[in-house]
């Protein structure tokens, strides 16, 4: 502890030893509160006998009904399960040692010895056993204490045992051989009290700073054991030697920080051992040179022991040893003093001591001071709460406060607390240490005293009068000289005095006039060395009048201006013009008045002027006539600002009707104080405050007031302990080992509980959690101490935790526990390494199997394929026949019609010439002519025929360039330009079969025929178009004739026929014409599929589909086919 925070104790114990209640003794011991821990909350037992904080930072409590672990939230109770051998051997427990291991060691009363496993919560049985010399002497066990050897020592009804932490056997002083593995070896009396018989109890043990064991017996009085000789050193009473141990029944002993060593004992009150030549710390110190001082009770003496027979000792942060009594008590030696304060159970006060049968006592790492009492249970005794003066009516004390329902506080320049109570008249406490409250009170049959009773304000003026003013009662003066007082009342014949009896606040500005606020009345001014009241009241006309006749609070600030709070606004007074501006509440502005309800009024030393109502704090902005507002939202406890004062060191702290509270302006951070902390209550009243020399502060509520100087009340600077407490999976509880949890995929609903291990108020503390591979930011979770996750995939997570004390002081590094989810078996790498190996060997399986039948199918087919290959081949052969034959039929059929014709003409021109010839004619050259263009024709006729039967022009590209010359010949010499469109590489992938061929060149022949016969006085350009897309081709000629209705005109036989070859070819034929716009000759067609024609090079192709498809036509199936 650093001087600072002992600084701070001792000016608080010192503070608290003078402002401790009147009593009617002169001699005044601080009175504590102690806080106690209910059965209703968890402790097992009433009887509790003792207490430890283990290294993680939990508290155990041994009690009558089980052993008790607490941290903070919740009590766990182990107790003895008669079907569970890992249980406790004994629920009443009287004794808790833990170990450098971090075992507990448990002594019973008459269950034996237990080694508990906090982690596993399991416990090890060390019985007596009368037929095992090497068992535990007796099942009573009163003390346990370990060597730095890591022995054991155990203290029994019985005597002294020691369990050898070494593995080896060890030689007893006996001459007995004992197995170490739970071999206890006995010290018999003869090693403790020579020339006597027995063995006695041994009832304390302690272990000092330099290893040695010193054992308290009861009758055998103090022993040191002596490791080097194994044999004890022995201190007893002896009557005729003053400083020699005040009595034998040594009941408790304690080694303090400055490794002094104290001794309880039974009947001899306590001693202090002291050696000359500082023996006592050699290596073999002697009786002959210790020296015992005693201290025992004096019924003479208030500050001497309350008791003779002392319990167990503990030294606090400050150096003072607390001590308990079997009857009597605590007692606190001061050391500073030299003088016992007793703490004794009150049954007129919760927060007294629950018991006065003081049997454990621990002091934790954050300074709470815990004790054990026989039927009180469990208490604690928190430091920053003893800061806090508690002062309340005691109803068998006359000299304590005379009513509990404090409104009104006053401490003059003399250092006289006056206190208003509603309902108890005035109360009077002068700055005298060991005086009592001096009550004044209303009496109608004496003009002199108080008019009322229900005080609601006090001031003290600069000339030291004390100004009272009260319900009903008007405002009186309290007069020194004359011990009496002076009353001003309304009287309403009088148009000058004072405006209403129910007077709510009094104020003296800096000219010396009073200013008197009343509940119905208005303000009232009395000006100095007056006796009249000067009004300001409420006028609804007038809006620079008072904002309420209902005043609450003033103030006048550093620059003369005065304020005034009503239940209607804030309103500032204007001294010159004698009005006044109100600030009210606007819904429309947030920053306005947070509520017109306006109760207490402060400027602070940087001249901010605070303004508390019935809905947070308002901080004025002058220059922007602005108000910043503070609300529970910010962290007020509650928004009923009843006073406001200022600490010496900066801060504000605020009465409220939810206790009180310390704001930081600059960190804007609030730290709240309820009853837990030691307040009258969490109600305070309007007004009742007030802040005395050197800062003291006082805070009246509705249970009496408190005291206390902001200056002892820091911040607990300690940071807390974190510990994971529970594991529950769907519920169920689960084991937290310290090791990473594993769980299965199905387990992934978990909710797991921590605790911050700090004491003071464990309700304020709060937590932060994290789940490492799940939550990306810190989760704040307030004073909640679960979390719980559902839904988690399998994975490797760490949760982290981290908190802080009540104070705000936070523990960044926490506890964490490694969480893993297994995934089910069919997504482990076992599992997917498993299914890999057998999908392989199946598959090997598979194709080797596989294999065998391809093999023998090849087989089968290759012999198919010999006998089929000969019926396939003459299936072609009788195909190619028939289509040699159609061919033929066709080409016959063909050249019939197209060259008939022409021959028949040709002969009927030879004979016209010949005829001629015998008439001598003139004119044969025409005739020949004639034969010659129809020779000419039927050449070209059986040209194309030809070109159609020709295998190597096959596709639509060469369609296209064989109607490009026929059309190029056609137009020369017309004066119609002829243009080839679309003679793109795909045409030459559209493979066309003869007859398709024949037919699309005979189709677009007789178009451009008619084009020439029918527009060629009109057309300009003929256009003759290609495409191939999507599995069809497209064959467009197009004028820019005349063109045609063809609604009007009847179709020829020339579009017969070309409509018929159309249809040869799986096409459609479009004729657009429109009168003056041209004609247009559109064929649509599917592209023939290979398989489809009729060529024998194709037809070859398809019967010998097992041979590699080479050749131009190939691409045309290949496109087919996709």
């Amino acid at each position: 502890m650093n001087s600072s925070q002992s600084v701070r104790r001792h000016a608080c114990l010192l503070l608290l030893a003078a402002l401790s209640l009147p009593a009617k003794s002169p001699a005044q011991t601080p009175k504590l509160r102690f806080e106690p821990l209910s059965l209703e909350q968890g402790v097992s037992h009433n009887l509790v006998y003792a207490i430890h904080q283990d290294r993680s930072g939990f508290m155990w409590f041994g009690t009558m009904y089980g052993l008790v672990k607490y941290d903070g939230r919740r009590y766990t109770c182990y107790r003895h399960e008669a079907r569970d051998p890992h249980s406790l051997s004994f629920n009443d427990i009287i004794a808790i040692h833990e170990d450098a291991q971090g075992a507990l060691w448990i002594g019973t009363w008459g269950g034996g010895l237990n080694r508990f496993d906090p982690v596993t919560e399991t416990a090890t049985r060390f019985l007596h056993e009368e037929k095992d010399p090497a068992s535990l002497s007796d099942n009573t066990v009163w003390a346990i204490a370990s060597d730095p050897a890591g022995d054991l020592w155990v203290g029994t009804n019985r005597g002294l045992d020691r369990l050898p932490g070494a593995t080896r056997l060890e030689q007893a002083e006996e001459g007995a051989r004992i197995p170490t593995r739970a071999a206890f070896l006995h010290y018999t009396f003869k090693f403790l009290v020579a020339g006597r018989s027995g063995n006695p109890i041994v009832r304390s043990l302690q272990v000092d700073r330099r290893g040695r064991l010193w054992v308290g017996t009861l009758g055998g009085g103090l022993h040191l054991f002596d490791r080097a000789r194994s044999e004890f050193v022995t201190f007893r009473h002896d009557p005729n030697n003053p400083r020699s141990l005040s009595r034998n029944a040594v009941n408790s002993i304690y080694e303090d920080q400055a490794s002094t060593l104290w001794i309880g004992t039974l009947g001899g009150g306590l001693n202090r051992m002291q050696h000359s030549k500082d023996s006592v710390f050699a290596a073999a110190p002697t009786p002959e040179g210790a020296a015992f001082i005693h201290f025992r009770h004096d019924p003479a003496d208030p500050f001497s022991l309350s008791q003779d027979e002392i319990g167990p000792m503990v030294e606090d942060r400050d150096g003072d040893l607390w001590i308990g009594t079997s009857a009597a008590g605590l007692n606190k030696l001061e050391r500073s003093t030299g003088r016992f304060h007793r703490h004794l159970q009150d049954p007129a006060d919760r927060f007294s001591l629950s018991s006065n049968a003081v049997v454990a006592l621990c002091h934790d790492r954050s300074g709470i001071l815990w004790i054990g009492s026989y039927q009180g249970g469990v208490a604690k005794l928190v430091p920053h709460q003893q800061c806090i003066a508690l002062v309340q009516r005691e109803p068998a004390n006359d000299a304590s406060l005379s009513h509990n329902d404090v409104r009104a506080l006053c401490q003059d320049r003399a250092g006289t607390l006056w206190v208003g109570t509603f309902g108890g008249g005035l109360n009077e406490l002068p700055a005298r240490a060991g005086g009592g409250f001096v009550h004044h009170r209303a009496r109608p049959d004496k003009p002199a005293a108080l008019r009322s009773n229900f005080i609601t304000s006090l001031r003290e003026d600069r000339h030291g009068n004390l100004w009272i003013g009260s319900l009903r009662g008007g405002l009186s003066r309290w007069d020194r000289s004359r011990t009496r007082f002076t009353h001003f009342r309304h009287q309403p014949q009088e148009a000058h005095s004072l405006s209403h009896d129910n007077v709510s606040v009094i104020c003296e500005d800096h000219y010396g006039d009073l200013w008197v606020g009343t509940e119905g009345g208005g303000l009232n001014r009395l000006a100095a060395g007056s006796a009249q009241f000067k009004h300001y009241r409420h006028d609804p006309a007038n809006p620079g009048s008072l904002s309420n006749d209902f005043v609450h609070t003033l103030h006048e600030d550093r620059s003369g201006v005065l304020w005034i709070g009503t239940y209607r606004g804030l309103s500032r007074f204007d001294r010159q013009s004698e009005t006044f501006v109100t600030y009210r509440h606007r819904l429309d502005d947030p920053a306005s008045l947070s509520n017109d309800y306006v109760y207490a009024l402060h400027e602070d030393g940087a001249g901010n002027l605070w303004v508390g109502t019935s809905d947070g704090l308002n901080k004025f902005d002058p220059a922007h006539q602005r108000f910043e507002i503070f609300t529970e939202a910010d962290g007020l406890p509650n928004g009923v600002i009843c006073g406001i004062l200022e600490a010496e060191a900066g801060g504000l702290w605020l009465s409220t009707q939810k206790g009180l509270s310390r704001f930081d302006p600059r960190a804007r951070q609030f730290r709240n104080y309820e009853v837990a902390d030691g307040l009258q209550s969490n109600m305070f009243n309007l007004g009742a405050f007030c802040q005395g020399a050197g800062g003291e502060m006082f805070w009246g509520g509705i249970n009496g007031f408190n005291r206390f100087h902001p200056a002892l009340l820091p911040p607990d600077t300690l940071a807390p302990q974190i510990a994971l407490t529970s594991l529950r999976v769907f519920d169920q509880p689960r084991p937290l080992t310290g090791r990473p949890l594993r769980l299965r995929h199905d387990e992934n609903f978990i909710t797991l509980e921590f605790a911050a291990l700090h004491f003071a108020r464990p309700e304020k503390n709060e937590y932060a959690y994290r789940l490492e591979g799940f939550d990306r930011e810190w989760i704040a979770c307030g004073t909640r101490n679960s979390a719980s996750y559902t839904g988690l995939p399998p994975g490797r997570y760490v949760f982290r935790v981290k908190g802080s004390n009540g104070d705000g002081v936070w523990n960044e590094t926490g506890a964490a526990v490694a969480l893993v989810i297994t995934p089910p078996f069919w997504r482990t790498w076992w599992f997917y390494g498993g299914v890999s190996i057998l999908l392989a060997a199946s598959l090997a399986l598979w194709h080797r199997a596989r294999l065998r039948q391809v093999r023998a199918r090849v087989a089968e087919i290759a012999r198919i394929k010999n006998e089929e290959q000969m019926a396939r081949w003459q299936a072609v052969e009788q195909a190619r026949r028939e289509e040699r034959e159609r061919v033929r039929r066709q080409i016959a059929a063909d050249f019939h019609d197209e060259s008939g014709h022409k021959l028949t003409k040709i002969s009927l021109f030879c004979g016209v010439l010949q005829a001629r010839l015998r008439q001598g004619a003139q004119d044969l050259d025409e005739h020949a002519g004639r034969i010659m263009a129809v020779a000419a024709s039927l050449h070209k006729d059986i040209s194309d025929f030809i070109w159609s039967l020709d295998p190597a022009e096959n596709t639509l590209h060469d369609a296209a360039l064989k109607l490009k010359d026929f059309g190029e010949k056609l137009f020369d010499r017309t004066g119609i330009r002829f243009r080839l469109e679309g003679l793109t590489p795909a045409l030459e992938q559209v493979v066309l079969p003869m007859e398709v061929r024949q037919n699309l060149t005979c189709i677009f022949k007789e178009g451009m025929n008619n084009i020439l016969k029918h527009t060629r006085d009109d057309c300009r350009e003929v256009r003759f178009a290609f495409a191939a897309a999507d599995g069809q081709y497209a064959v467009t000629l197009s004028d820019d004739g005349k063109g045609f209705d063809a609604g009007r005109c009847p179709p020829g036989k020339g579009l017969y026929n070309m409509q018929r070859r159309a249809r040869a070819v799986q096409g459609e034929l479009q004729v657009i014409s429109r009168e003056g716009k041209g004609t247009a000759i559109r064929l649509v067609a599917k592209i023939p599929a290979a398989e489809a024609g009729r060529a024998d090079h194709a037809e070859l192709a398809r019967a010998d589909h097992w041979r590699p498809r080479n050749g131009k036509h190939a691409p045309a199936v290949a496109a087919d086919q996709s």
